[in-house]
């Protein structure tokens, strides 16, 4: 079991407490925690600071692939993903369709994913978070 960083949540309001304390964050534990409640003008951290890390509460490494820049994905995709990569590249004009919201067809799952094997359980995570697809 990861354990919380000092600080990190000690300062969190309590009414997220069964989210934070609850799993599974409860036996995985959490790098970092930003919140915002309907009274705080900005988003909070706890009292921890991370001197080398440009947000100050461990998130950096972590929230860098929400920056909205698909070339920053792609260059982590083919990190991450270095073997499913070794011979090609991600096609960045496939990843930006994707990041401007375009329907999903089954060529572009293909240019991503030419190994995908279960098409139905992607049908039901793009229906899921609301992705349009067409496939």
């Amino acid at each position: 079991m990861q354990k919380i960083t000092k600080g990190v949540v000690e300062s969190l309001p309590e009414v997220f407490n069964e989210f934070i304390f609850g799993e599974p964050i409860k036996s995985i534990g959490t790098t970092f925690c930003i919140w915002s409640t309907t009274q705080d003008c900005a988003w909070v951290i706890g009292d921890v600071q991370f001197p080398n890390d440009k947000y100050g509460d461990g998130s950096e490494d972590l929230l860098q692939l929400l920056d909205g820049n698909p070339s920053t994905y792609i260059e982590w995709a083919q990190e991450y993903y270095e073997e499913e990569f070794e011979n090609r590249t991600l096609d960045s004009n496939v990843v930006e369709k994707v990041y401007r919201g375009a329907t999903i067809t089954k060529e572009m799952i293909d240019s991503i994913n030419p190994d995908l094997e279960d098409l139905d359980k992607l049908r039901v995570d793009l229906t899921e978070i609301g992705i349009n697809y067409d496939v």
